[in-house]
């Protein structure tokens, strides 16, 4: 099917967008060749420039959730500590809650900028517009950040996809933050039984442990292959990283310790080798000697089963809601296939 050249000015979406509005495509560069019903220059494969950001959902999804954690244990800390130790622990949950809203303002805002070092796809093989390849409404660039950015050329379309997918990427951003908000609240919780150290414990290794485990759209960007598989260690680093280290701290934490550390590597997840390592260091009495089951255990054992739970059950709504989204894509796609300009390429 015979496919329209693409002016500047045309709307463009990306399925990582949050921005309830497309953006328009331009060039940075003197243009020769025009098109005159427009008067704007048709665009080639160099032709990157945005008219502004996407706001992308993975930094949403990723600072969102660090902050609704602090959230969640600042909250927590409050109804169980009394005094000075309560004041530490929200003060500090509040300060890195205030540093990721400021990183999640800034990456949002610039994580599009990536799209100048990634190269569009499916231009024209052979028609050279000001010396390079020339771009089609089939056009698309795979963005390293792991969206796809698709030329919408009616903009009544394009608002309508902008809209939809957006509302979906905001979905997912409100499930893991609601997500990593009860499990704020629920370690802080369920480390009530160990005292006011096993509450600061459980508050100051939270960040971190947030860090690692969602270290999933870092994982997707730089290998987007890996998107299922890098889930895969996610379902096993909560539970049996607490029922090796507290039911079995002889050999069969051992064990446990090195599987979980090869599904770290099968998957490509730094956090995943990191805890294995971790759980069979610990059983092997490395770290701690003697591990002893306690009133204060079982309550961990039974908060990280419960967030267990939460993070398994928002990482399907987002998966669900992602795999839609891609799907609104196509559709999209395809509803604006024959629409274009006066001038076609007809052998693309």
């Amino acid at each position: 099917m015979a496919q329209s050249y693409v002016p500047q000015g045309t709307t463009v979406i990306c399925t990582m967008m949050t921005n309830s509005s497309p953006q328009k495509l331009g060039i940075s560069r003197a243009a020769t060749i025009v098109h005159k019903a427009k008067g704007q220059p048709l665009l080639n494969i160099n032709d990157k420039k945005l008219s502004g950001p996407f706001g992308c959902k993975n930094p949403a999804k990723f600072w969102g959730g660090l902050q609704a954690l602090c959230l969640g244990i600042a909250l927590a800390a409050a109804v169980v500590l009394t005094g000075g130790a309560a004041l530490v622990v929200i003060v500090a949950a509040c300060a890195v809650g205030a540093v990721s809203g400021v990183a999640a303002l800034y990456k949002m805002a610039h994580d599009c900028d990536i799209i100048e070092t990634s190269t569009w796809l499916f231009p024209h093989d052979t028609v050279r517009i000001d010396k390079a390849k020339a771009l089609l409404n089939g056009s698309n660039i795979s963005c390293t950040k792991g969206g796809l950015v698709n030329i919408i050329m009616d903009p009544v379309i394009a608002q309508d996809a902008a809209e939809q997918i957006s509302n979906n990427n905001a979905k997912e951003v409100l499930a893991q933050m609601g997500s990593q908000f009860l499990v704020g609240a629920i370690s802080i919780i369920a480390a009530l039984p160990a005292g006011v150290v096993g509450i600061t414990t459980a508050a100051i290794l939270a960040t971190p442990m947030y860090w690692f485990g969602e270290e999933k759209p870092i994982t997707e960007a730089i290998n987007p292959e890996l998107k299922d598989k890098s889930y895969i260690g996610s379902a096993a680093e909560n539970v049996t990283g607490v029922v090796a280290v507290t039911v079995l701290p002889g050999s069969g934490g051992v064990v446990i310790g090195y599987a979980v550390n090869t599904v770290g590597r099968a998957t490509g997840s730094f956090a995943t080798q990191l805890e294995g390592g971790i759980i069979a260091a610990v059983s092997k009495g490395k770290l701690i000697k003697d591990i002893k089951p306690s009133p204060a255990m079982g309550w961990g054992l039974l908060g990280a089963i419960a967030n267990f739970v939460i993070n398994e059950e928002s990482d399907r709504q987002e998966n669900e809601l992602a795999v839609e989204t891609e799907y609104l894509s196509k559709e999209f796609n395809n509803d604006d296939a024959s629409n274009g300009i006066s001038v076609i390429a007809k052998n693309a």
